[in-house]
């Protein structure tokens, strides 16, 4: 929880510096997923990456670390709400301008109450309350990338989230 708030308020204030570095998105993904699968966190979880040989060409400047931590944030975070299972389905996209991390899964899903509680990140940080920071930090993370997080209901259940980071153009 310290660590959690010491970087959440890190990020807050421009305090966290990246280590950026050229990174593949697609490869980066796959490696979390390999590490959670083998952590054998998940046992009661499906889990399958989608990727597609055109996202396997995608670059991106990231610090490889705070973006492995988020993509895996949103992971952990389906397994953990979901102790019973469920489905989770992580799939990198290539846009003109943008790679998409889409991660989601059909169990209980976040309610109304929960999901506007994200827009109160501050409030959250600042009454140190643990719960949902870790999905606070991800959006932290993804806004130092220059990104964009988006997280909503998955019809009929469960939860989506949508991480969007620039990627480098091609010459």
């Amino acid at each position: 929880l310290i660590n959690n708030l010491n970087l959440a308020s890190k990020l807050e204030y421009d305090m966290q510096q990246l280590e950026e570095e050229t990174l593949y998105p697609a490869e980066v993904v796959r490696g979390v997923m390999t590490d959670i699968i083998n952590s054998k966190v998940g046992e009661r979880h499906s889990t399958e990456c989608i990727t597609g040989n055109e996202v396997d060409k995608v670059k991106l400047v990231g610090d490889e670390n705070l973006l492995r931590r988020a993509f895996s944030n949103v992971i952990l975070n389906s397994i953990q709400h979901n102790a019973d299972g469920c489905d989770i389905t992580v799939e990198v996209k290539s846009e003109p301008t943008a790679c998409s991390i889409i991660v989601s899964d059909n169990g209980i899903g976040l309610s109304q109450e929960m999901l506007d509680g994200f827009a109160s990140q501050h409030e959250r940080i600042s009454n140190n309350q643990s719960n949902g920071l870790g999905l606070v930090i991800v959006k932290q993370i993804i806004q130092a990338h220059h990104g964009s997080m988006e997280i909503k209901s998955n019809s009929p259940s469960g939860c989506l989230v949508i991480l969007k980071l620039p990627i480098l153009k091609s010459r």
